[in-house]
């Protein structure tokens, strides 16, 4: 009798600590496979990063860093960084003929941008600064805000991560070697359109066009490119020009703005 109540008993402990037993080890299970996600996760990442780094590759640090890889120029953008405020500025260095810009000068307004993260992506935007309060109501601003989003210029796909994962490696090759309007080096008002009142149509030239050097200092990134074009001149219908080849070099430099935004200075018709 007391052996039968002996195994009772035991029946009834082993039945009372099997499910504690079974759901504690279905936990360390789930605990060692999400471990091993994540480790197998951050060995792709730094694998990736790590193939990235390999061959000959030519660095450059700044405020944030700049490869040079296969005749390609990378950002490497830090989180940090994302929202930041910056000017792109592009400066024609050395040019074919100028008649079309002149060495020195800057043909476009500077860009006021700054770098975000959507996705697998990193996008250029094109700040509005054009619409301000110091308003203290929230629900002014917020609509304010929705009224002046800034403009994509340019979508990055994220190459590869760092291996803390807290810098993304784009390719900006293709927005630097580009016949993009907003960087180009044709001044509108230049000799060869009579001060705007000649048209001229320009077509990039891709083949003829490519990375230059490339430097990185602690609030200034800049990225030379060559570029080269065809390009005709009409005046009031009657062709003038057709098909003139064109090169320029073209320095193109990304500064960080201060954390203190500067003070908007208001309109005088005096100034010029």
């Amino acid at each position: 009798m007391k052996t039968s109540l002996k195994i009772l008993f035991l029946t009834i402990v082993l039945f009372a600590t099997a499910p504690a037993t079974f759901v504690a080890r279905a936990d360390a299970a789930k605990k060692t496979k999400k471990e091993k996600t994540e480790k197998a996760a951050t060995d792709t990442t730094k694998n990736a990063y790590q193939e990235f780094l390999e061959g000959k590759i030519e660095t450059h640090e700044g405020f944030f860093k700049v490869h040079k890889k296969d005749a390609k120029v990378y950002f490497e953008i830090p989180d940090s960084l994302l929202g930041h405020d910056m000017l792109l500025g592009s400066t024609v260095s050395e040019i074919s003929d100028n008649g079309d810009a002149i060495i020195g000068s800057k043909p476009k307004e500077p860009l006021f941008i700054t770098f975000t993260k959507v996705g697998k992506k990193i996008n250029l935007v094109k700040q509005n600064p054009d619409y301000m309060t110091d308003s203290s109501n929230e629900a002014f601003r917020n609509v304010l805000n929705k009224s002046s989003i800034g403009v994509v210029l340019e979508s990055f796909k994220i190459d590869c991560f760092t291996p803390d994962s807290t810098s993304y490696i784009i390719d900006v090759t293709d927005y630097f070697v580009s016949g993009n309007e907003d960087i180009g080096p044709f001044d509108k008002y230049s000799q060869n359109t009579a001060m705007g009142q000649i048209s001229r149509n320009e077509e990039f030239q891709s083949s003829n066009s490519f990375i230059g050097d490339v430097k990185a200092f602690a609030s200034n990134i800049s990225v030379k490119s060559t570029l080269s074009y065809k390009y005709s001149l009409s005046y009031k219908g009657r062709s003038i020009a057709k098909d003139v080849p064109f090169t320029a070099l073209m320095t193109r430099s990304i500064i960080l703005l201060d954390d203190e935004p500067y003070r908007p200075r208001p309109t005088d018709s005096r100034i010029g």
